[in-house]
């Protein structure tokens, strides 16, 4: 399990739920229009897929700074270890 900063935790999370009110915004208002023209509801779904995407790629990038600065952390504590074994 990688840690998250509180920042970062919250920016995620901000993002997430400014998505979900916007989309609830959009089809509460336009509930008929989604009915009378089906495609805006596809263009919909194909902006949530974007957008998940995006969030996975982005969720990568931060896996990977948080696994890079744990191993630093790691050979920094061993190489401290083998300097005072010695």
């Amino acid at each position: 399990m990688i840690q998250l900063s509180l920042r970062t935790y919250l920016i995620a999370a901000g993002a997430g739920r400014l998505i979900v009110v916007i989309i609830f915004s959009l089809i509460g208002k336009e509930w008929s229009t989604f009915l009378e023209r089906p495609i805006r509801l596809v263009f919909l779904f194909l902006i949530l897929l974007a957008i998940w995407g995006v969030s996975r790629g982005v969720e990568e990038i931060i896996k990977r700074r948080a696994l890079a600065r744990r191993s630093k952390s790691l050979r920094e504590l061993e190489q401290e270890i083998e300097h005072n074994n010695k």
